[in-house]
């Protein structure tokens, strides 16, 4: 009887021992396994951040400026995007060199142009007359006039050699006379050597800050 606990409690130390490094030995897989998890997730993080950083820190250029939202806009000269993004200048100020500098000539709060502007010709509050238009700082006779307003017989698709004559959709003013056009799109006439919106064929828009030139887009 004593040989057998003896034996007994010999087997219960053995057990023991061996459940203790089963233990050590998971704890030190799981140990591993949570250091590599860490340093994975730690990598992908930083990956993460170093590419968002780099892609926000980079410059929203499009051709020939900055992108503004959707828009290609010049800083140097642009009223809605003076000098940076969304910097708007006041009505009586213009944007010059990247700059919001006051007018040369204010009319109502408002910059204008004494020699083209038709409600301020030569002077503030000096309008023309309908059927003549600001020219040099003078309001001068319009050689076509319909309804009261200048317009071209020769180009005018709603006044194609007379006032009224219209041209139809498929049609375009060359000359005073309405001509089928060469190139349709949706039923419209265009110029596809020079259209942005169909530069080539019809539907291919060029992107901000290009435009169409012989049926490419370009850098403006």
């Amino acid at each position: 009887m004593l040989e057998w606990r003896q034996w007994q409690r010999e087997r219960l130390r053995r057990n023991q021992r061996h459940h203790v490094t089963e233990v050590d030995s998971t704890l030190a897989e799981s140990g591993g396994g949570s250091d590599a998890s860490s340093g994975a997730e730690a990598g992908v993080d930083a990956a993460a951040s170093d590419g968002s950083s780099g892609a926000e820190a980079g410059a929203g250029l499009c051709c020939g400026g900055v992108l503004c939202g959707t828009s290609c806009a010049n800083p140097s000269v642009d009223n809605g995007n003076c000098g940076a993004c969304g910097h708007v200048c006041a009505s009586d100020h213009v944007c010059a060199s990247g700059a919001c500098m006051p007018c040369s000539t204010v009319c109502g709060g408002a910059c204008t142009d004494f020699t083209g502007d038709d409600t301020n010709c030569g002077s503030c509050g000096h309008s023309c007359a309908p059927g003549s238009s600001c020219t040099g700082g003078a309001c001068v006779p319009c050689a076509m006039a319909c309804g009261g307003a200048c317009v071209d017989f020769s180009s005018d698709n709603a006044n194609c050699g007379s006032c009224g004559h219209s041209c139809t959709p498929s049609e375009s003013c060359n000359g005073g006379a309405c001509v089928t056009c060469s190139t349709l799109c949706g039923g419209a006439c265009v110029d596809l050597a020079n259209d942005g919106n169909n530069c080539g064929s019809c539907g291919n828009a060029c992107s901000p800050g290009e435009t169409c030139h012989g049926g490419s887009c370009v850098c403006q």
